[in-house]
C-alpha cells in the first residue's frame, strides 16, 4: 500500500507562512485551544516552530498540511515539552497519524528524553482522550493567562506508553 502521507522538517525560517497555512484549515478543538492562550495565534504557532528542537509537518500527497508535532526544552524543566496542532483534513488519517505514528514518535521521544510533558485546555476533550489513549497522565487543572481558563497538564514517561 502506498503512503498516503509525507513528513518534513519545519523551516523556521517560514515559520510565519506555515502559521498563517495551517489556519487555514485547524481543527476546531485547536482553534478553540489556541484561543484560550488568549494570545496572537500566528505568533504562538511562530514562535512553537521557532523554539522547537524538533518540528515536523505532516502533509497529504496533495502538500496540504494536516499536522505538525513538535518538541521543545524548556529550561530546568526535566525532558521535552511536546505538542501538536492539526487540520480538519487529519481526520482522514485518524488511524494512520494520530494513532500509529504518533505512538512510533512519541516512544521514540520518551526513549530519548524520559519524559514529555505540557498542558491541555480542559475543553478540548478530543485531545484529551487521544492523549490518554497515547498514555498521559493527567495532574490537577491549572488556569493560566488572564483569562482563566483551565488547561490540564500531562506527562508521557517511560512504562505509561
Amino acid at each position: 500500500m502506498a503512503k498516503k502521507y509525507k513528513v518534513e522538517v519545519a523551516d523556521v525560517d517560514n515559520a510565519i507562512g506555515i502559521a498563517i497555512a495551517l489556519l487555514k484549515d485547524l481543527r476546531d478543538s485547536d482553534r478553540q485551544e489556541l484561543e484560550a492562550y488568549d494570545e496572537d495565534a500566528v505568533m504562538l504557532i511562530a514562535g512553537s516552530i521557532e523554539n522547537a528542537e524538533h518540528c515536523y509537518i505532516y502533509r497529504d500527497m496533495k502538500d496540504n498540511i494536516l499536522c505538525i508535532v513538535g518538541l521543545a526544552a524548556v529550561p530546568s524543566v526535566p525532558g521535552k515539552e511536546i505538542w501538536m496542532l492539526a487540520t480538519k483534513r487529519i481526520s482522514c488519517f485518524k488511524k494512520e497519524l494520530l494513532i500509529c505514528a504518533a505512538r512510533l514518535l512519541i516512544k521514540k521521544w520518551v526513549q530519548e528524553y524520559g519524559r514529555l510533558y505540557n498542558y491541555v485546555y480542559s475543553g478540548n476533550s478530543a485531545s484529551i482522550r487521544w492523549l490518554a489513549r497515547l498514555g498521559a497522565m493527567f495532574l490537577a487543572p491549572i488556569k493560566i493567562k488572564k483569562n482563566g481558563k483551565e488547561f490540564l497538564p500531562f506527562v508521557i514517561e517511560e512504562g505509561s506508553i
